[in-house]
């Protein structure tokens, strides 16, 4: 059992959980804007958990939740699913507006428009916050691995090197994020020729910018990135634009 409760710490629903990995709530109960934080015995010490870390990580459910804190070494919520991302993020952004909100999401790259991306990019724009999502290959892609606990159950060492540079990460961007710097050009070859896909530049490395992306793209890896995705890309694929010649090119 695994019980959801709001920023207040006030229960309002439960989820079972069957052995086969079969998931149902509570009836009448509510799950919007509910969460279960992982390896807090009551709400109470889960809220006191999440008062105390720097970083607030969030994923869809509670395996993917608990993967996210063991290897992240990062206290974590579950929000139950995609579609509750969004209301998880706000009320916890509300509740704690300094701190930065990484999203854990899931890459449904199986089923159609990919909701799991989808919900995981819109949560983390509405709080200024980060998605992170699995760096999966080809062959793992076809065994069907979506997210970071698929992940953690085939190659632990990579799960928990692709969390620990996320957490890393996320704990860095108050100190070292410039917003909007600027706009640019993300300038993306293929075999099919140049791309040049218009960004906000957000963040400055000593090798690499730090953009949000203004169209979805395929990256140099085949990875797929959706539009306003945030990702780091080498310093000499950017092109900076001026304001007036940016908004033509959108």
């Amino acid at each position: 059992m695994v019980p959801g409760y709001d920023v207040d710490g006030k229960l309002w629903t439960i989820q079972y959980i069957k052995e086969d990995g079969t998931k149902q709530f509570a009836r009448e109960s509510r799950k919007n804007g509910c969460f279960h934080v992982v390896g807090a015995a009551t709400a109470a010490e889960g809220l006191q958990k999440l008062a105390n870390v720097p970083v607030i990580a969030i994923a869809e459910g509670y395996a993917t939740a608990a993967t996210v804190a063991k290897y992240g070494d990062v206290p974590t919520v579950a929000a139950f699913d995609s579609g509750n991302l969004l209301a998880v993020a706000t009320a916890l952004h509300q509740r704690w507006p300094d701190k930065p909100i990484m999203i854990a999401g899931n890459d449904d790259h199986k089923l159609e428009n990919n909701p799991g991306r989808v919900k995981a990019l819109e949560a983390s724009l509405a709080v200024r916050g980060m998605a992170i999502f699995p760096n999966l290959t080809a062959e793992q892609r076809e065994k069907g691995l979506t997210d970071f606990n698929d992940l953690a159950l085939e190659n632990p060492r990579l799960a928990e090197h692709q969390l620990e540079d996320a957490v890393w990460r996320a704990r860095q961007r108050d100190d070292e994020q410039t917003k909007d710097i600027g706009k640019g050009l993300v300038r993306l070859d293929s075999r099919a020729g140049r791309r040049e896909i218009p960004c906000e530049i957000l963040k400055e490395t000593p090798h690499r910018f730090l953009v949000r992306l203004g169209e979805g793209c395929v990256l140099p890896r085949g990875r797929q990135a959706e539009k306003g995705e945030q990702v780091y890309v080498p310093k000499d694929a950017v092109e900076r634009v001026r304001e007036q010649s940016m908004e033509a090119t959108i």
